[in-house]
């Protein structure tokens, strides 16, 4: 079974009711990066597949750090630009 296909199952898992208490309101991806058009592309592949939470996207890595420091709960995926020209 590769990722996909796990990820599809666990999705559908989810719609059943499989697993609801592991599964319930599924952790959020957090995506930074400068280039806009990076965060689109980046943030359109991780929703087609990525069905249990939410997709946050920030261009500004102040805003991401606000963000993640507000929440009650964890954060599950992090994809970083780790060469952002302003917060290096």
């Amino acid at each position: 079974m590769n990722l996909r296909q796990i990820l599809a199952y666990r999705a559908r898992a989810v719609d059943l009711g499989i697993g609801k208490k592991l599964m319930t309101g599924g952790l959020p991806v957090i995506i930074v990066d400068d280039d806009p058009a990076v965060c689109e592309v980046t943030s359109e592949l991780v929703r087609s597949f990525y069905t249990w939470g939410k997709v946050f996207v920030f261009t500004d890595p102040d805003e991401a750090l606000r963000f993640c420091q507000s929440r009650r709960t964890g954060v599950a995926i992090f994809i970083l630009d780790v060469f952002i020209s302003a917060s290096n």
